[in-house]
């Protein structure tokens, strides 16, 4: 019987499509503010069924198609790998390689169509809890506009990706228009989220520059920066943090990225790097402290400090193995999905986010399992 049921290839995709949406519609809802309404431990560990569920109907359908030697010594990796960071407890990049070996059955326009349509069912399903008030859409605190998050961020970093994801699944260009505008107000105005407003515009600017000037895109130039673009980012990162108190001019930096740096600093400080995995937790150093409740933003910083340099470097080369292939692909929406997904990853700490970023769970499903492309697509 379990064989049947992967015997199409098409069978086994929308069970895996059905499977993966469904992981990325509970865990966001998981993370908006039902779980302070409801039971956090219920909402958790219907989480791990899922995902749990998830990983061996893959496993399943890798056992029945395995017939390459080459497959089964990859096959093995995986489950070392997995073994691996159970023990050491790091559940979030666990959850990616996992998320990331579903997505490599998968090819990237289901995958972005997993994401689309998880994301965009689970923030209407929010909006409309919102509107019978059975979650805030406002901070009683500060009055910002969360729509059922706890960070007003997030609901802005939905509406930025939805737009981007609709341009993978060949939506018509009014669609993609409506909803690129609807994000650019909502996240101005009502979010003030200027981080995605930029992001955005990046997003457009590298299509646009794909579509006018595809030479220039596909330059020497352009080509290493963006490779080096990750390394970039985590050095001035650190420079940032370790020099906040330095020179005055990181105090107006630090105004502009809503404190970052102090908490980076903080954190640095109160946690510094270590080779493997760490568990933080700023109530250990500041018990009384407000500031002790804001989130630790800011990828580059937030996975050094939180999983050591091991398992960072391995993140920075799995993403430069990524960008090179996005390159050599030719493949403009991903090179612009990467430089956005990066330039979020700067104040943000879901760039390897397993139901948040899609570059991160395309990223190692490609590295370490290479995603098919389908040469009908051009993405």
């Amino acid at each position: 019987m379990s064989r049947e049921l992967f015997t199409r290839k098409e069978d086994s995709n929308k069970l895996f499509m059905n499977l993966f949406t469904l992981n990325i519609f509970y865990q966001i809802l998981s993370n908006s503010l039902l779980r302070e309404i409801y039971s956090r431990a219920l909402f958790s560990y219907v989480g791990y069924g899922l995902i749990v569920i998830l990983f061996f109907v893959g496993i399943l359908n890798g056992l029945i198609h395995l017939n390459r030697y080459r497959e089964i010594i990859k096959f093995f990796l995986l489950l070392t790998l997995i073994i691996v960071l159970f023990v050491q407890k790091n559940t979030s990049i666990l959850f990616l390689v996992v998320f990331g070996f579903i997505a490599s059955y998968l090819s990237i326009s289901e995958v972005m169509e997993c994401f689309f349509s998880g994301t965009i069912c689970a923030v209407l399903l929010l909006l409309i809890l919102c509107a019978l008030s059975i979650v805030p859409y406002r901070d009683a605190y500060t009055g910002n506009i969360q729509l059922g998050f706890s960070n007003p961020n997030t609901i802005g970093l939905y509406f930025g990706l939805i737009p981007m994801e609709m341009f993978f699944l060949r939506k018509n260009k009014f669609s993609i228009l409506l909803m690129s505008i609807i994000s650019f107000v909502a996240n101005f105005f009502l979010f003030q989220d200027y981080t995605m407003v930029l992001v955005l515009f990046i997003f457009i600017f590298i299509l646009y520059l794909g579509k006018v000037f595809p030479r220039l895109l596909f330059s020497k130039t352009v080509k290493l920066i963006t490779i080096l673009l990750p390394y970039i980012l985590t050095s001035l990162s650190i420079y940032l943090a370790i020099n906040f108190t330095v020179n005055p001019l990181m105090y107006r930096i630090n105004n502009m990225l809503s404190n970052r740096l102090y908490f980076w600093q903080e954190y640095i400080m109160a946690f510094p790097p270590k080779l493997g995995y760490q568990v933080t937790n700023m109530n250990q150093v500041y018990p009384l402290s407000f500031n002790a409740k804001w989130p630790f933003d800011g990828s580059y910083i937030y996975y050094l400090v939180t999983s050591g340099y091991v398992t960072y470097t391995i993140f920075l080369i799995v993403t430069t193995v990524a960008i090179y292939y996005f390159f050599k692909k030719k493949n403009v929406a991903l090179i612009a999905l990467t430089v956005a997904s990066l330039a979020i990853g700067f104040s943000e700490s879901l760039l390897f986010s397993f139901y948040q970023s899609p570059f991160g769970v395309l990223a190692v499903a490609i590295v370490l399992f290479k995603i098919p492309f389908e040469k009908r697509e051009n993405l």
